[in-house]
Formats: C-alpha cells, structure tokens, sequence
C-alpha cells in the first residue's frame, strides 16, 4: 500500500474528528462516524498515526474546487454560446434540449446569473416549479438587482399557490422594474387568491344566500310546488299573519291589512259575498311570486322569504328538500380560475 494513500486516508480521518468536535452532528450520526474511523484504521493500518501538520483536507477540497476556477474568456465566449443554443430550443418548445445548453453555459460560468434565470423559464414550462425556484434564487444570489429572477420565482410560487411568497417575489420585482405589467397583473392575482383562502368571520344564516332567483321561478317543477304551497291554508294564514306584523300587503293582494282583525282563516280560504277584494286562486302557470311581492320593497321581500323558508323547513323538511334539491339541478357550476401566464417568457 502506497504511503500516499495512507496518509490521505490519516486526512480524512482527521477531518472526522473534526466533524465530531464541531457537535453539529446528531449523537447517531457521530457514533456512525466512529465506527467508520475504526474500520479505516485497520483496513489501512493507520492507528496511532497523525496528519502532517498544516493537512487540512476539507480545505485543500475548497482550494481544488471548480467553483474556485477563475472563468477564462474562452469559457464566457463558449458558455454565452450555449445560452444562445438554448434560447433557440426554448423557442421550438423543446425545454429539456434548452436545459441541456442552460447547465453547459453554467458549468462554464458560474458567475453570470442569466443562464440561471434562463434555465428557470424553461424549468417552469415543464412545470417543475420547485427546481425553478431554486434556480432563480441562485441567480439572486449571484446578482440581487436582477428584476426578472424575482418575476420568474414569483410565477413559480404563484403557479404552486404559495401566495404569500408569490406576492413578496413580485413586491420586490416591482422595487427594480416598476413599469411591468405583467408583475402587477400576477400581483395582484395572488393577492386575491390570499385574501380569498383567508376564513372569513362567522356571519348569521340566510336560508336564501346564494339563490339565482330569476332560475328558481323558471324551473316549471319548483312553481308547480310553490303553486300548491301557497294553497295551503295554514301557510296561507302564515304568511297572512307574518304581512300584518310588516304594515300589510300591497292593495289588491287579497290578504290582510294591518288593523283588520275581522278577517279569519276561515274568510281567507272561503271569502263571501260580502267581501270587496276576495282573493282569486293562483291560475295555472301563472308566477305565484308575483302577486305576493307585487309592490313591496326588496327588504320586505327577503324579509317575507327568510321567514316563509325557516316556517317551510319547520312545517315541511321534506317540501324544503325538495325545493333545494330542484334549485340546485339547475345551477351550472362555474369553470375554475385559470392560472398564471409568464408574459415574459423571453429568455436573456
């Protein structure tokens, strides 16, 4: 066994101990390592040797390291080919191919922070969003003002709805380039979407939130069900009952006034000779709705409607269900929100 060999191996054993002296590492990683320093010991017969002085291996790894290379004009000149290369395949939609050119101009400057900005655009066209992010925080690090790397790592993070981050990313964006439309634009998407995924505070039932009215009284199996509703005596005094306590019904609806008390069940559902404005049974097809609400206010209305659904699941769950059930059927769901486009996606 060579003599060179031994003493590297005393190198890294040394650099070892090292790592178990800093404490940085857990209590099972750092017994792994002494089991591992025994094994090297008798495979290289090494014990009770110490490094030369001035070894430090870790650093003579720094010093050797191709991120230590000082790029030669050759390098710039064939790494800024390469980036020209990828910027052709970025536009032929071939994103591995323009990768490919990205990492070679990479390799042989790693000091200039477009071919990392480059390299996320197209990363992102293949939807891997995570190692674009990584890349554009590398090309940060490299230059801290380039304006697009903030945009790409905000489309990034916009992209896999990390709006927090989306909107920082752009905030900053805008610092450096505050003209960009389409920064703002994705700014403030992510905004909404934050503020939307937000829980909101705790607000009092409304049994008709969210009804598309206008649907619900063309739905002929819904009004066929109202019809028959309204006919019905004890809702009929219900609703009679419920229109005094608001100041009464418009003239010509037949129910109630406020002060008449000599009105009964009895006379609404079967009027006599002697009353002036009896109330005509609702006529097939015709909107039960419209005689009941004609003329009163848009609060009265819901008001009156809020009451009658809460008396309608009280008198009859099952008739409620039903009506719900027919509303639904006829609501269309609306398609999602599309995402984000990169309106830069121009590589440098």
């Amino acid at each position: 066994m060579g003599e060179e060999k031994k003493m590297m191996v005393v190198a890294f054993i040394d650099f070892l101990k090292m790592e178990i002296k800093n404490g940085q590492l857990g209590e099972e990683a750092a017994e792994g390592l002494e089991v591992a320093m025994q094994c090297l010991e008798t495979a290289y017969e090494t014990e009770g040797i110490s490094p030369p002085p001035g070894t430090d291996l870790y650093k003579i790894y720094l010093d050797a390291s191709p991120q230590k290379k000082e790029t030669t004009e050759v390098d710039k000149k064939a790494a800024e080919e390469e980036k020209l290369k990828g910027n052709g395949l970025m536009k032929e939609a071939n994103y591995t191919g323009a990768i490919d050119c990205y990492t070679k101009a990479i390799n042989l400057d790693k000091k200039n922070a477009i071919y990392h900005c480059n390299r996320a655009a197209a990363y992102t066209k293949l939807e891997n969003h995570k190692q674009a992010i990584s890349d554009c925080k590398e090309a940060l690090r490299i230059d801290p003002s380039y304006g697009k790397a903030y945009g790409r790592m905000g489309l990034a993070y916009l992209t896999v709805k990390d709006y927090q981050k989306a909107i920082e990313s752009y905030e900053k964006a805008l610092l450096l380039e505050p003209d960009n439309a389409s920064y703002k634009t994705n700014m403030n998407m992510a905004s909404e979407q934050l503020n939307s995924s937000q829980p909101s505070q705790p607000t009092q039932a409304n049994p008709l939130a969210g009804l598309d009215i206008q649907n619900l009284l063309s739905n002929p199996a819904v009004m066929n069900m109202a019809q028959n509703f309204m006919q019905n005596p004890a809702m009929q005094n219900m609703f009679s009952n419920m229109m005094g306590g608001m100041g009464g019904p418009p003239p010509g609806t037949g129910l109630p006034q406020e002060n008449d008390d000599t009105i009964t069940n009895e006379s609404i559902n079967n009027p006599t000779e002697n009353e002036s404005n009896p109330q005509p049974p609702p006529q097939p097809g015709a909107n039960p709705f419209a005689s009941m609400f004609g003329g009163m206010d848009f609060n009265n209305i819901m008001n009156a409607s809020q009451q009658v659904a809460a008396q309608l699941r009280e008198t009859n769950p099952e008739l409620a269900d039903s009506l719900r059930g027919q509303f639904q059927d006829g609501q269309q769901e609306q398609p999602p929100p599309q995402p984000p486009k990169d309106e830069d996606t121009s590589p440098n």
